[in-house]
């Protein structure tokens, strides 16, 4: 049996709290944060001296958050763009920004990734829903905290509804298996104060976690207890099994990550705080959080995600949904977009414009062929599957090969084809052992990374020695960063994908190694869910145009380009997949 190790960070808590760099409580900071009696009637003026803080963007603050951590992160499926990301560290992040004078632009990516793009400079910072630990201390700058209620204050565990109350005490959890977020709070509580015999199983997302409770999976799942009010308001087959973690003192409110060493931003970024504490928003902002995701504990909304009061007009009445959609009108397409050449995001540019690629030119195609309006969202490479089979999406298109497990648990377009993205899978490695492993045998006992639930994956475990150790991301982003810090020897990729990596990071370079990939597997295919078979049957039709068309190669050559590796001399096709203009 191969060894799988799921990449997860051991946080060790710290009694104490240091100086400097270390996160500070606010002076005598009260039980409870108090709701304002009005709400601020006008934007504050932009805070003095932020003209010359150094941001990733000039003109904006960029800042990663993992949208599916409610009522702190989430998506409101009734928007698009930036306005659908909702909840406590949005109104924060939007604050913030506000009072820097900044344009806010929120990047959405998996939990972890958030905090590898702190590290690598590609946000400024991240707002999502972060505990002081001895880990995070060390590896980032972390601001002073901020109140965010029971949050993060209370710490439990979910489970289905027969168990309700049955599970109150951490002995009660030996030989069950319980899930946690990758990198969280929950998983260090879990892996610290659970049994020896209960089985810890990590997920990036944690709308897969629920699906997973919700299937039988999983005995229970560790979560903070505003987020699991969040999730049983929703699901009423959930409820809390009355145990709750001890959580040291130090962990009860949420600090902001930013990039080491980065001590100006990090200081007007606590001025900021102590502004927004001063001012008691975080209850108001808490409250209203609560209810965005579905949690009665609010008659109204008192504040917009701005902190500021509603307008007097009603809210509009959401669109019927029609059989074909989720939305009407709209065209909903899940996408994990760290694929590059196939989906990826360009940072120059925001909301929906940043997803740029072959899937997601195809995917404006198959709009537009349709009549719709495209969204996309970007999640996680296991989050869209789930996404699909939950019917949150209408489908994803992120580079899928053809799986018998696929197969049967989706409805499965045509082929299309996408170049030797999915034709020739490979590995990558550093420089230094450049063409060294050209054998499966060569790669005995070395450390080989690949995405969760892709067709790498598969390849791994099923082509090299049973002495490899597997390691599984889940995401592309963060398993390059492993790579290059030394942290696996090798990472196994679509040839079409290690082109651009390695165009964008030139300590890196392909092994020399292919692995034989099935007939099938070659091209590539979308998913959408079982038995929605008018839907895609539509979509096959859209594919039969496109290839007609011959779409495809330019697509694919206008998507390495893009992706910065040099293999057209000029973009032929816009991202709609027309011609350029004369």
């Amino acid at each position: 049996m191969k060894k799988i190790v799921a990449l997860a960070l051991a946080l060790v808590l710290l009694a104490a709290l240091c100086l400097g760099g270390c996160a500070k409580k606010p002076a005598e900071q009260p039980a409870e944060t108090k709701a304002p009696e009005t709400a601020p009637t006008a934007a504050p003026e932009p805070a003095p001296g932020t003209a010359d803080l150094n941001t990733v963007t000039a003109g904006s603050l960029t800042v990663a958050i993992s949208p599916d951590f409610a009522p702190m992160e989430f998506v409101d499926v009734s928007k698009t763009g930036q306005d659908q990301y909702v909840g406590f560290d949005v109104t924060l992040a939007k604050f913030i920004a506000e009072e820097m004078g900044l344009n806010l632009v929120i990047k959405p990516m998996s939990f972890d990734a958030c905090q590898a793009a702190v590290q690598t400079g590609s946000v400024d910072m991240s707002i999502s829903g972060y505990s002081w630990t001895t880990e995070r201390n060390e590896n980032f700058n972390l601001s002073d905290y901020y109140y965010a209620g029971d949050n993060e204050t209370e710490q439990a565990i979910i489970t289905v509804k027969e168990k309700e109350g049955a599970l109150t005490k951490a002995e009660d959890f030996a030989g069950l298996t319980v899930g946690a977020q990758t990198a969280s709070l929950q998983m260090s509580l879990c892996t610290s104060q659970l049994p020896e015999t209960t089985v810890i199983k990590e997920f990036s997302d944690i709308g897969t976690a629920v699906e997973a409770l919700r299937n039988g999976n999983i005995d229970a799942l560790a979560v903070a207890k505003g987020n699991g009010d969040a999730i049983i308001a929703n699901n009423d087959q959930l409820a809390f099994t009355g145990f709750e973690f001890e959580v040291a003192e130090e962990a009860e409110n949420n600090v902001i990550l930013l990039r080491k060493g980065a001590d100006e931003l990090t200081a007007k970024v606590n001025e900021i705080l102590a502004k927004a504490y001063a001012a008691g928003y975080y209850g108001p902002w808490y409250e209203d959080a609560k209810a965005l995701a579905g949690i009665e504990t609010s008659e109204e909304i008192s504040y917009d995600d701005e902190g500021n009061a509603p307008a007097d007009e009603p809210a509009p009445e959401p669109a019927p949904t029609p059989v074909e959609t989720i939305s009407a009108g709209s065209l909903t397409v899940a996408i994990s977009p760290d694929f590059a050449p196939m989906e990826f995001v360009d940072v120059s540019k925001s909301g929906q414009d940043q997803y740029v690629g072959f899937d997601v030119t195809l995917a404006k195609f198959i709009a537009e062929e349709m009549g719709l309006n495209l969204v996309v969202k970007p999640m996680s490479f296991d989050a869209c599957q789930a996404a699909v089979q939950t019917g949150s999406v209408d489908m994803s298109i992120s580079g899928y090969s053809w799986t018998p497990e696929r197969n049967e648990n989706f409805n499965l377009s045509d082929y299309y084809y996408a170049g030797d993205n999915e034709t020739e899978q490979v590995i990558i490695t550093v420089k230094a052992n450049e063409g060294k492993w050209v054998k499966a045998e060569d790669f005995a006992g070395l450390t080989v990374g690949a995405q969760t639930a892709s067709l790498q994956m598969s390849l791994c475990t099923s082509q090299l020695p049973e002495n490899t150790v597997i390691k599984e991301f889940s995401d592309i982003g963060t398993a390059v960063e492993a790579l290059r810090n030394g942290n696996i020897d090798a990472l196994a990729v679509a040839k079409g994908n290690g082109d651009a990596i390695i165009a964008n990071n030139d300590a890196l370079a392909f092994t020399g190694f292919e692995f034989e990939v099935s007939e099938e597997a070659e091209n590539n295919v979308i998913l959408l869910r079982k038995g929605a078979d008018e839907l895609t049957a539509r979509v096959n039709e859209i594919l039969a145009k496109a290839y007609a068309a011959g779409y495809y190669g330019p697509w694919y050559e206008d998507a390495k380009a893009l992706a910065g590796i040099p293999t057209s001399e000029e973009i032929s096709y816009d991202d709609e997949g027309n011609a350029p203009a004369e």
